[in-house]
Protein backbone atom coordinates (compact mmCIF):
# COMPACT_ATOMS: atom_id res chain seq x y z
CA UNK A 1 0.00 0.00 0.00
CA UNK A 2 1.08 2.96 -1.03
CA UNK A 3 0.96 5.49 1.99
CA UNK A 4 -1.39 8.98 1.33
CA UNK A 5 1.99 11.32 1.04
CA UNK A 6 3.56 9.05 -2.12
CA UNK A 7 -0.41 8.40 -3.46
CA UNK A 8 -0.37 11.94 -4.89
CA UNK A 9 3.27 11.63 -6.70
CA UNK A 10 2.35 8.58 -8.04
CA UNK A 11 -1.27 9.01 -9.57
CA UNK A 12 -0.67 13.22 -10.07
CA UNK A 13 2.47 13.31 -12.62
CA UNK A 14 1.59 17.09 -12.55
CA UNK A 15 2.18 17.47 -8.82
CA UNK A 16 5.32 19.10 -7.75
CA UNK A 17 5.09 18.93 -4.09
CA UNK A 18 4.93 22.49 -3.79
CA UNK A 19 2.08 24.62 -2.98
CA UNK A 20 0.69 26.91 -4.51
CA UNK A 21 1.54 29.81 -2.15
CA UNK A 22 5.36 28.73 -2.19
CA UNK A 23 5.26 28.65 -5.69
CA UNK A 24 3.96 32.73 -6.13
CA UNK A 25 6.38 33.66 -3.02
CA UNK A 26 9.52 36.38 -4.01
CA UNK A 27 12.45 36.61 -2.61
CA UNK A 28 13.87 39.89 -1.15
CA UNK A 29 16.78 41.88 -2.58
CA UNK A 30 18.81 40.95 0.43
CA UNK A 31 18.09 37.23 0.05
CA UNK A 32 18.64 37.40 -3.77
CA UNK A 33 22.07 39.30 -2.81
CA UNK A 34 23.12 36.54 -0.22
CA UNK A 35 22.53 33.72 -2.94
CA UNK A 36 25.09 34.84 -5.33
CA UNK A 37 28.15 33.35 -5.04
CA UNK A 38 31.72 35.11 -3.98
CA UNK A 39 33.59 36.23 -6.63
CA UNK A 40 37.32 35.37 -6.60
CA UNK A 41 39.95 38.31 -6.03
CA UNK A 42 41.44 39.72 -9.27
CA UNK A 43 44.89 40.45 -7.86
CA UNK A 44 45.71 37.61 -6.43
CA UNK A 45 45.67 34.38 -8.85
CA UNK A 46 44.22 31.46 -6.25
CA UNK A 47 44.99 28.45 -9.58
CA UNK A 48 48.58 29.36 -9.42
CA UNK A 49 50.95 27.92 -6.96
CA UNK A 50 52.67 30.23 -4.61
CA UNK A 51 56.36 31.09 -4.69
CA UNK A 52 57.96 30.26 -1.42
CA UNK A 53 61.01 30.42 0.04
CA UNK A 54 62.44 27.54 1.98
CA UNK A 55 64.60 28.44 4.67
CA UNK A 56 68.04 26.15 5.31
CA UNK A 57 66.85 25.25 8.76
CA UNK A 58 63.62 23.47 7.34
CA UNK A 59 65.28 21.82 4.52
CA UNK A 60 68.22 20.96 7.24
CA UNK A 61 66.16 19.63 9.92
CA UNK A 62 66.22 16.01 11.32
CA UNK A 63 63.44 13.94 12.82
CA UNK A 64 63.11 13.21 16.49
CA UNK A 65 61.96 9.91 17.77
CA UNK A 66 58.86 11.52 19.62
CA UNK A 67 57.63 13.09 16.20
CA UNK A 68 58.19 9.96 14.54
CA UNK A 69 56.38 7.78 16.99
CA UNK A 70 53.15 10.43 16.55
CA UNK A 71 53.40 10.64 12.74
CA UNK A 72 52.52 6.59 12.81
CA UNK A 73 48.83 5.17 13.24
CA UNK A 74 47.89 4.05 16.32
CA UNK A 75 47.73 -0.13 16.76
CA UNK A 76 44.59 -1.21 17.46
CA UNK A 77 43.55 -4.19 19.45
CA UNK A 78 41.56 -6.11 16.80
Amino acid sequence: LLSKHLYRYTYDPAYSGVSKVAARATSTDRLNELSKSKRKHQVIPYDKAFPQVISKAVLNYEITERINELARPRKTDR
